[in-house]
């Protein structure tokens, strides 16, 4: 196993780190490329089992070392759509720095059982690499959005030219699509998801009529640099993996995409959407803003694989940003639906729930409908000085409250939203009327809902609602009563006199015992006897 770079001469790097950043290739016994083709050559001809390198086919392993300096080799399995794991070249993004590889080789018609051969490993260096990730500087990623409005490189008058520029380190594989992506590791396991990223790079070449991304060989910029062995060589790399990195400017170790689209498709495909600014009044002309998002993911190897098949063989770093464009038309619509005018956006209000917190705060919960495609929002980034808000006028400012979205229903197609209103404030009474104000934002009739939706609708001035509340005040509590009772403590010498009841009332007023005394209004006794044994707390009863 060597580098591309050194195919030609794989005797003059043989045993040296291959450097990172470019492709690895399995030199078998029959190449003539091979070091020791001129001893071994005789024997390949007519051979099943060294047959030459287009008769074999080809495996490749990897294996990080442990800390003990042993290396345990697990099988590479799990493809991009851009390259192959299963050919004489395993490309760089497979591979991450500082790793072991080599390749396994069979005779595709091996009489002997299908016997395996295996390659000497060798050593992807950290410290030699095409593009290292420490010598970048500068933005990672970035992105602008023209428009055109005459022919200029072949674009067709009124099309939107994307064009993204990402800073390349050494094994790292970008994807961009309009739409949010998944995981490196969802993406690259699932052909489905795939195909539904119409507008990116992952999607395949020809199986759209948008030119997204990936564009013709001759428009593809990358290849501008110093071409490097066997860098354009589809038989050597495949054709896919070729296509993909004629966008890789490996001089700079810059990516250059771009895609030249129509604004409808803009919008009714890639997930764009048109905000209305503004109008001037003496000409009629209109200032439209063009919105994209765009997500950017930088897939990377991972660095081992020492968990087994079930741990994830990729590394991602996301990107996510919004490009707009703002410009002008006359009366005269682009678009293909019939001209008319969007009715004013309606909306209904009902208060669902009303309850006070032990703090004497008021809790307003309230459910809206739109009655329009799209929904209401508490703000816009079109209308930064407008806010939602829920307040009771005659108030003042004690009768402000902060308003909070609870829920909304997914769609744009009139969703119910419950919004949650808690007072400032505490007040005696809060009955009166309120009023509710927000931000409708209105989507286009064919868009569908999606995160975030403010970023798909267009926002108009703000709705108000008179919301009555009555008679709702707070509980008033008052301090309860409090009784004194006076009491007195007797000291009795006898236990039977100690259990006794204190309400059975054996002697009279009046009567005469030689030991005891007795006093008036009290049934409280004091013992005078020698022996005080017994102490006793006894209510006094008149």
């Amino acid at each position: 196993v060597t580098s591309l770079l050194h195919y030609s001469d794989v005797r003059g790097y043989a045993g040296q780190p291959v450097p990172a950043g470019y492709p690895v290739v399995c030199v078998p016994p029959c190449d003539p490329h091979h070091p020791d083709f001129a001893v071994l050559g005789a024997s390949c001809k007519g051979s099943t089992r060294s047959g030459p390198p287009d008769s074999l086919s080809y495996e490749w392993e990897a294996a990080a070392a442990d800390a003990g300096g042993s290396a345990s080799f697990e099988p590479i399995s799990r493809e991009t759509p851009f390259a192959s794991v299963r050919q004489r070249v395993l490309d760089s993004m497979y591979i991450a720095s500082g790793r072991t590889v080599r390749c396994v080789v069979q005779e595709t018609g091996d009489a002997f059982g299908h016997r395996r051969t295996f390659s000497e490993p060798v050593v992807i260096s950290d410290a030699k690499g095409l593009c290292p990730g420490e010598k970048q500087q500068g933005q990672d990623v970035t992105a602008t959005m023209e428009y055109f409005n005459g022919s200029d490189h072949g674009m067709q008058s009124g099309e939107l030219l994307i064009s993204v520029e990402i800073r390349h380190r050494d094994s790292m594989l970008p994807l961009l699509s309009t739409h949010p992506l998944p995981s490196a590791e969802q993406i690259f396991g699932n052909v489905i998801s795939q195909k539904q990223h119409v507008c990116s790079n992952v999607a395949a070449p020809g199986g759209h009529d948008l030119a997204f991304f990936m564009q013709s060989t001759a428009e593809a910029t990358g290849a501008g640099g110093g071409a490097r062995p066997f860098q354009s060589d589809p038989k050597m790399r495949g054709s896919r993996t070729v296509y993909l990195y004629r966008h890789l400017d490996l001089d700079r170790c810059l990516w250059r995409f771009s895609a030249a689209i129509s604004l409808k498709d803009a919008v009714g495909i890639c997930g764009g959407v048109l905000l209305e600014d503004f109008k001037e009044t003496e000409s009629h002309r209109r200032f439209v803003t063009a919105r994209l998002p765009l997500y950017v993911t930088l897939a990377f190897p991972a660095a081992a694989t020492s968990c087994g098949e079930a741990a994830p063989r990729w590394m991602s770093v996301e990107r996510r940003s919004q490009l707009e464009l703002t410009f002008s038309y006359e009366p005269a619509l682009w678009s293909e639906r019939p001209l008319g005018t969007r009715a004013a956006p309606k909306a209904k209000v009902l208060v669902t729930r009303m309850s006070l917190g032990r703090d004497g705060r008021l809790t307003v919960h309230l459910l809206t409908r739109a009655l329009f495609h799209g929904m209401l929002s508490l703000s816009h980034a079109t209308k930064k000085h407008v806010r939602g808000r829920f307040l009771r006028p005659a108030a003042g400012n004690a009768g402000h409250y902060s308003l909070s979205l609870a829920w909304t229903e997914p769609s744009f197609d009139a969703p119910s939203q419950l919004w949650k209103a808690v007072s400032e404030d505490r007040l005696k009474d809060y009955s009166g009327p309120h009023v509710l104000e927000l931000v409708p934002c209105v989507a286009a009739p064919a868009q569908e809902y999606r995160t975030p939706p403010d970023d798909f609708c267009t926002s108009f001035d703000s709705l108000r609602f008179e919301v009555p509340v009555r008679a709702l005040q707070p509980i008033i509590t008052t301090n309860g009563a409090v009784y004194s009772m006076p009491t007195k403590f007797e000291l009795l010498s006898r236990r039977e006199d100690f259990l006794a009841d204190p309400r059975d009332l054996r002697y009279s007023h009046g009567d005469i015992d030689e030991k005891r005394i007795f006093f008036k209004g009290t049934c409280c006794a004091l013992l005078l006897s020698a022996d005080l044994t017994w102490l006793r707390h006894r209510p006094c009863l008149f």
